[in-house]
């Protein structure tokens, strides 16, 4: 067994598919000051053995069983993206604070349900979006806060990323599961588009299909925000590997544009006004092994204290709930072929249905 420090978080791991790889390498192998893993659970016996043997925690089949038990201080929800409501219902009657891989939820009306019995139970509810915590994206954020780029007129994402048709045959592939490639890729470029700029008004798109899955391979969207930036999403899971995974604001003082697979290099850093750290910042440089980057870390030491100091979580049900909003109104918008607002009201969008 690990040695245990009595300050330390708790963290336990619901979940050991794909993306459970870098959350364990973060708690079990890099290490987070003030947290430590303390157990893994999935319903496969041998994934979850497998995890609790490579880092020496307990393992579980049951998650009921593991928060019983272990009692842990934070759970990290990985299961498939159309469980994580089901779970999170379930786990709240533990008290235990919840960070949920993306999406939160499906459906506006489960995250709504599940943001509502967390803030009555008063138990801490975030969600995963490391892409927040990328050096470029955080340089990025600051110009935005500091109006070096003036006034924002446009903004882009293109994400040129991989998956083959053996990717789409279980969960990934259905609508009830995760949806395509803007539900369950793109998400996180959509989260970031709202986190920078604001409130989106409205928005269209055309989605193309492929004929090995039911959910959109490639998609295009236009949006327009309530401070007057019109943007496009451009994203597909048909390039031949994960290619690009970019974003660019274009302001009437300056113009960046972020580039890698994963937001993770600035491409172009130009303001009407140089400041002193503007070279320093252009040749940063963050090169990940995979599109999920390097923000989980960042991600888990914020969360640390915010739990720690009792404040929110950093990426909270509210954020997470702008974001899946810009997807089912551009979902309502490509099954319809219309221009739609942002109203809350999204009758044919096919996700988590």
């Amino acid at each position: 067994m690990m040695n245990k420090d009595a300050s330390n978080l708790r963290v336990a791991l619901i979940g050991c598919g794909r993306i459970s790889r870098k959350h364990l390498a973060i708690l079990g192998t890099e290490r987070i000051d003030g947290a430590e893993l303390a157990a893994v659970c999935d319903i496969r016996p041998v994934r979850t053995r497998e995890a609790g043997d490579a880092y020496r925690v307990p393992w579980y089949t049951d998650m009921h069983l593991m928060c019983q038990t272990a009692q842990p201080d934070l759970i990290a929800l990985l299961t498939p993206s159309g469980e994580h409501a089901g779970h999170a219902l379930e786990l709240s009657q533990y008290h235990i604070p919840l960070l949920v891989e993306k999406p939160l939820a499906l459906t506006l009306e489960d995250l709504d349900r599940v943001t509502e019995v967390y803030d009555c139970h008063n138990t801490p509810l975030g969600e995963v979006k490391q892409n927040r915590y990328n050096l470029a994206v955080r340089h990025l954020k600051t110009a935005l806060e500091y109006g070096r780029l003036g006034t924002p007129r446009l903004a882009s994402v293109r994400v040129w990323w991989s998956r083959d048709a053996a990717y789409y045959q279980d969960w990934h592939g259905t609508w009830q599961g995760a949806g395509g490639v803007l539900a369950n890729q793109a998400i996180h470029h959509v989260d970031l588009l709202c986190w920078l700029l604001g409130d989106v008004n409205r928005v269209s798109a055309v989605a193309t299909y492929s004929d090995y899955t039911d959910v959109e391979t490639g998609l295009c969207a236009t949006l327009e925000f309530e401070n007057s930036c019109i943007g496009t999403i451009e994203a597909t899971t048909l390039a031949n590997d994960d290619l690009e995974g970019s974003l660019a604001i274009l302001g009437d003082k300056g113009t960046v544009e972020l580039g890698g697979f994963a937001v993770n290099r600035i491409c172009r850093w130009q303001f009407d006004k140089t400041e002193p750290q503007d070279d320093d910042i252009q040749h940063e440089l963050e090169n990940p092994p995979d599109v999920y980057g390097f923000g989980h870390k960042a991600l888990y030491e914020d969360v640390v204290s915010c739990l720690k100091e009792g404040r929110d979580m950093p990426v909270s049900g509210a954020d997470a709930r702008a974001a899946l909003e810009v997807v089912h109104a551009i979902y309502e918008a490509k099954e319809t072929g219309k221009v739609i607002r942002l109203d809350g009201y999204y009758p044919t969008s096919r996700l988590g249905r």
